[in-house]
């Protein structure tokens, strides 16, 4: 097997998973509910967002690292 059969069966097999994701989590109400059980799966940020059919991971990264809250003065911001 050469290299180029290689890549053609890896894409293949990405498209197979990604198919299997989107099956599992269609029903889900929440994006949130999607996002932490793609994540939970492995998957990363880039993939999810593939997954989801958003533009980019930058649209899945609020859910997968929300920003802590800081405490400053006594105050929460």
């Amino acid at each position: 097997m050469d290299e180029k059969q290689f890549k053609e069966i890896v894409n293949k097999l990405d498209l197979i998973i990604r198919l299997l994701a989107q099956n599992i989590v269609k029903d889900m109400e929440s994006q949130k509910e999607k996002i932490l059980m793609l994540s939970s799966f492995g998957f990363g940020a880039t993939e999810i967002a593939k997954i989801l059919g958003k533009k980019s991971a930058t649209e899945i990264a609020p859910y997968l690292y929300p920003k802590e809250r800081k405490i400053q003065r006594g105050k929460v911001a």
